[in-house]
């Protein structure tokens, strides 16, 4: 067996130990060399060991440096494998190492897409703090808050509005989370989403609200909530018909009754809160200003029939001349009744009798008039004596009176006013409430999205690193190969040069040994010839 059908093989038990979770087999096997194989749909172990939920086996195969962000056959990472099923200490430990977030699959899903799909709010929350896109959409347009709507998950629901995603968004159909529940008839979704204040005049492509929805449907409890939020019956949509008209098309007769009752009870109430600011608003005016001709009126029977000190010789009537007593001396009789006539005139102004009337009017009533305003409870005051300082004002039916201007009138107004401000000044400490929520949130956000990125700056870097450290191993040991190499080539080039002179020495030396032979032989050929 080669080399490379035992790496196969160690291979394809690494798949089978991560989908077990045998965690000591997993390391042996990395041990002896395995590598990364993928399945069928090109899933490696790190997506079976995610979806299965083997954290110790993640934790093992991240250590031995397993691609976090690879796809399989349908672009999902290990990261939605997780979330599929609910794995939130696989999810957190895969966003601790800095995966990718965000990423989407065939059908544009993020993971977050698919724990608020199957419900899992633990794993939707893990996402979401980590800094996972609450407004991504799908490829059909949804976000995760329409797929959490769809499937009815409340908790899901809450997390995500909390993570700052907007219920007003739409999809690829016009259809926002409200128009989704109400199509769906899921009511808890409907309450969570009215309470966090989304809109209930939202259109879809279709023109349709969320009531037209409803209505069409029946779903009587819906339109009721929707009713109850405000929603208008007689918005129409591109068909030209209203809710109203949709449900009795639809042949719902329930839904068609609570819609006539709602469009009449409303129409009520709009007309009964006009009404009570017509009458606020009479009720001010009255109390800010007085008529031009009920002024001269009020002047002309003060004038008549007034006795203040503020005037030097007051009028009298005929009738008061003849009971006045003539005398200078101090009478207490004659006080008592200089006391009482005030309230007489004072009376005047409240209820005004004409001449005639007066000359009509027996003098014997006059005490008993007076004795009905002597009574244990403090009086009114429009019949309290009246002072130098006074000031004219007008009842609650419209007439004017007298009153000391013991206190300003302004006081209740002054109340009013200090009371709006006090009510002002809540409502802003509230805004200034939330909205440091809303920035702590977003601050929390941040970091935390800050954090990941350093960890994905950190994982990158060490990436760059390594790959940096085998280059430069890599380039150390082609520059020791090409020394090697021309060394050899010097060593050659030597052991040439001294042969070639080694042979040359050689020559030479047969050279001279020739010379020498040749030489001695004709010395020899001379001697034989003398002898």
């Amino acid at each position: 067996m080669s080399q490379q059908d035992v790496v196969a093989v160690l291979s394809e038990r690494l798949l089978v130990a991560a989908y077990k979770g045998q965690v000591e087999n997993v390391v042996q096997l990395i041990n002896r060399g395995a590598k990364v194989a993928v399945t069928k749909h090109g899933r490696t172990p790190l997506h079976l060991a995610a979806h299965k939920g083997h954290l110790h086996v993640v934790q093992v195969l991240l250590k031995a440096g397993c691609d976090l962000d690879i796809q399989d056959d349908g672009d999902q990472t290990a990261l939605h494998r997780a979330a599929v099923v609910g794995n939130t200490d696989v999810i957190a430990t895969l966003i601790q190492e800095g995966c990718a977030l965000d990423r989407q699959d065939k059908d544009g899903n993020t993971a977050l897409h698919e724990a608020c799909w199957h419900g899992f709010s633990q794993s939707a929350k893990v996402l979401v703090k980590a800094g996972a896109n609450v407004l991504a959409k799908n490829k059909a347009g949804n976000t995760p808050l329409h797929l959490a709507c769809q499937n009815s998950h409340s908790q899901s629901t809450r997390v995500l509005l909390l993570g700052g995603s907007r219920a007003d968004l739409k999809n690829n159909a016009g259809d926002t989370c409200l128009h989704v529940a109400a199509r769906y008839n899921h009511l808890p979704i409907v309450r969570v989403l009215l309470s966090a204040f989304c809109s209930v005049h939202e259109k879809n492509q279709a023109g349709d609200t969320a009531l037209h929805v409803a209505a069409a449907l029946n779903h009587r409890k819906v339109v009721k909530l929707l009713l109850e939020a405000g929603a208008d019956a007689s918005v129409v949509n591109n068909a030209g018909q209203t809710s109203l008209e949709v449900a009795r098309q639809h042949n719902n007769p329930e839904v068609a009754l609570l819609l006539t009752k709602a469009s009449q009870v409303s129409r009520f109430n709009r007309g009964r809160s006009l009404r009570k600011k017509r009458e606020k608003l009479k009720e001010e005016r009255r109390a800010q200003s007085v008529p031009r001709d009920e002024v001269v009126q009020s002047k002309g029977s003060v004038s008549a029939a007034d006795d203040t000190p503020s005037s030097d010789q007051p009028p009298l009537r005929k009738g008061d001349l003849k009971d006045e007593p003539r005398s200078t001396s101090p009478d207490p009789k004659g006080k008592k009744s200089k006391k009482k006539k005030p309230k007489e005139k004072v009376s005047a102004l409240s209820d005004p009798i004409s001449p005639a009337d007066e000359q009509t009017l027996p003098r014997q009533n006059v005490p008993k008039r007076r004795s009905k305003h002597h009574c244990s409870s403090p009086p009114p005051p429009h019949e309290v004596r009246a002072y130098q300082l006074y000031t004219l004002y007008r009842g609650k039916d419209g007439k004017v009176m007298q009153a000391p201007i013991n206190g300003c009138r302004c006081e209740p107004l002054i109340n009013k006013l200090e009371n709006q401000l006090e009510a002002t000044v809540e409502e802003i400490k509230a805004e200034f409430g939330t909205v440091q929520d809303k920035m702590n949130i977003k601050l929390g956000q941040m970091e935390s999205k800050t954090q990941h990125q350093l960890r994905v700056l950190d994982k990158l870097m060490s990436e760059r690193l390594s790959a940096e450290r085998t280059e430069c191993l890599h380039r150390l040991q082609q520059h020791a190969e090409l020394e090697k190499n021309e060394g050899e080539k010097r060593q050659i080039s030597l052991v040439d040069e001294l042969k070639s002179w080694c042979m040359l020495k050689i020559q030479n030396l047969e050279l001279k040994l020739s010379g020498d032979s040749r030489s001695s032989r004709p010395k020899s050929t001379l001697s034989t010839c003398e002898s």
